[in-house]
């Protein structure tokens, strides 16, 4: 249920969680059973499970639909109806002048899940 959220997020890119990102690395489009096991060992470590919206993958969950679905896995519950939507490209890190990652910062108000037709 995750893995696709994960490559349509961009978060298995290899500037990100692909492999740039040393703590936290994820096989891009995983479909082997290792590298579907490897994704999910990955995730696991991010989960705060007593209180799973403080967990950093849903703290970079900034798509509406890409949290609701990470979220329901999490607490085991179905996978909501949604659409989960291409990721805007401003919200993505970029580099300085000396190559190192700058985050930016959302500061909108929270989007609702498209809902699926």
């Amino acid at each position: 249920m995750v893995q696709p959220v994960l490559d349509k997020m961009t978060c298995t890119n290899q500037q990100c969680h692909g492999g740039l990102v040393p703590h936290f690395i994820l096989a891009r489009n995983a479909k082997l059973p290792e590298e579907l096991m490897k994704n999910y060992k990955a995730v696991l470590k991010t989960i705060d499970y007593d209180y799973s919206p403080f967990s950093e993958i849903m703290l970079r969950m900034r798509e509406p639909c890409a949290y609701a679905v990470t979220g329901a896995w999490i607490e085991k519950k179905p996978r909501p109806s949604c659409v989960v939507q291409d990721p805007d490209p401003s919200i993505f890190p970029r580099r300085d002048e000396q190559g190192n990652v700058l985050h930016p910062v959302y500061s909108g108000p929270p989007r609702r899940p498209t809902p699926a037709k």
